[in-house]
């Protein structure tokens, strides 16, 4: 959901920001193939640190919020398909705590995910760039 969100924030053109819409609904549904599979994300090693240490460091910060009190332990069960940012809101029993918290981490992940995605397309257009360039000398 951070990638996407902050694919929307950064990117321009329009086949980017076609991809986002594509996808807005099955991500937050946590139906994420067509965002790994069309962005490319999957191969893409630029995306593979922000992609493995992000829960990582959320896990810890929401552990280290549970230890502290902050938020309560989410103790009930919440359906597959719950949207990402209401899951911990749900399994809470509608704590609105733990919904504000969810909600501070995406806005954290889509920040760090901002200067990854601007390099991703920058590395995109530079690709393309170089491409045009071989084609112009191949006629």
């Amino acid at each position: 959901m951070a990638l996407l969100l902050a694919m929307a924030i950064v990117a321009h053109s329009y086949n980017e920001q076609r991809m986002v819409r594509a996808n807005f609904l099955p991500v937050l549904f946590n139906r994420n193939t067509g965002l790994m599979v069309g962005l490319p994300v999957l191969l893409n090693p630029l995306y593979i640190l922000p992609a493995v240490f992000l829960p990582m460091v959320n896990i810890l910060i929401a552990a280290f919020a549970i230890f502290i009190h902050l938020i309560p332990t989410p103790v009930y069960w919440v359906p597959d398909g719950t949207p990402g940012p209401l899951v911990a809101y749900v399994g809470s029993n509608g704590n609105f705590v733990t919904l504000l918290f969810t909600l501070a981490l995406l806005a954290f992940d889509v920040w760090i995910y901002i200067p990854f995605v601007r390099l991703s397309l920058a590395v995109e257009g530079r690709i393309r760039e170089i491409d045009a360039k071989e084609d112009h000398k191949d006629v």
